[in-house]
């Protein structure tokens, strides 16, 4: 990961959008084990949309909307949901997902028909 993504990130994932912390009887070393784990969940989508964001090459345009598709899912049924996975960190979706979402939106081709945009019903 480049030095400009990995200060992006450290921005998009401080205190700020900390939720309020729980209590629990994990070790702190387990916790943290675990938290690094799924920390590098959220730290890939936010690379893939950076670094992806105007990808012309399938495999680079896929990724880009994999970690787009991931971040704006409400899903809370898959244990690894965007969802999921901050609120295990302690952090807001909503503040994570619009910090994400205002620095690397839907690209300019994002109404391409072979990219439909996820509609809620």
């Amino acid at each position: 990961m480049n030095r400009m993504i990995a200060l992006s990130l450290a921005e998009d994932f401080d205190t700020s959008v900390a939720s309020e912390p729980r209590q629990d009887d994990t070790p702190s070393a387990v916790r943290t084990a675990e938290a690094r784990l799924i920390h590098a969940l959220l730290e890939q989508a936010a690379e893939d949309l950076a670094v992806h964001r105007d990808a012309r090459d399938p495999i680079g345009a896929r990724l880009y909307r994999d970690a787009w598709r991931w971040v704006v899912s409400a899903d809370r049924f898959h244990p690894f949901s965007f969802v999921n996975v901050c609120e295990l960190l302690q952090y807001s979706p909503e503040a994570v997902r619009r910090r994400l979402l205002r620095r690397h939106g839907a690209p300019a081709s994002a109404g391409d028909a072979r990219w439909p945009i996820l509609r809620r019903a």
